[in-house]
């Protein structure tokens, strides 16, 4: 959905309880709405119990709110700080290869990162930035706002530079015997639908 006539979306307090596993069958999901006394939109995402056996319960799998705001202006990022702060690049293959043995493989559709560079600022602190681009096979980019694939493949860009972090202390991709998946978001404020190209920044 878009939200016409504010300056932003805000996503708050988001989190995934449940993963949704699709095997054979199709699998029906539903997303529900409420209002807050607050003006927040209330969400979350279920799945219906369709087995025979089923005493009716549904599992809920993610559940957030939602704010519109109209005022806030768009935030800048200094570009020229993380080019001379990432020096070090990661092989993109090679990432997702790790991915694949610690359990977690991405399909060609969330594939979407195309460069990655970590470093350290002035103070030490590690930092990324990515180049991340919509993969052909994936839906189209004017059915979202926040296109799921351009969003998964800049959480990766975070999961890249714990890796690259890793790699800093061990001398390589590093293996920390299980990835470090994302399970709740603070926050994200989305100021306009994102294009077939995109940069991240960590």
């Amino acid at each position: 959905k878009h939200s016409y006539g504010h300056s932003s979306t805000i996503l708050r307090n988001v989190v995934w309880l449940s993963p949704i596993a699709i095997e054979k069958k199709p699998k029906t999901v539903e997303i529900s709405f409420f209002e807050s006394k607050a003006g927040q939109l209330k969400f979350q995402i279920y799945s219906p119990d369709t087995t025979n056996q089923g005493d009716g319960e549904r599992t809920l799998h993610s559940q957030g709110l939602v704010e519109f705001n109209g005022n806030k202006s768009q935030p800048s990022v200094d570009v020229e700080h993380f080019a001379r702060c990432c020096k070090r690049p990661l092989e993109i293959s090679r990432f997702y290869e790790h991915m694949v043995s610690l359990g977690l493989e991405h399909g060609p559709a969330y594939r979407g990162i195309e460069q990655f560079a970590v470093g350290e600022d002035s103070s030490g602190v590690p930092c990324a930035q990515a180049l991340v681009t919509l993969p052909d096979n994936a839906i189209s980019l004017l059915e979202f706002e926040l296109h799921p694939s351009l969003a998964d493949a800049a959480a990766q860009g975070g999961l890249g530079l714990v890796l690259g972090a890793e790699a800093a202390q061990r001398g390589g991709l590093g293996n920390s015997g299980h990835p470090n998946l994302p399970f709740s978001l603070e926050v994200a404020e989305v100021f306009s639908p994102l294009t077939k190209e995109v940069r991240v920044f960590a």
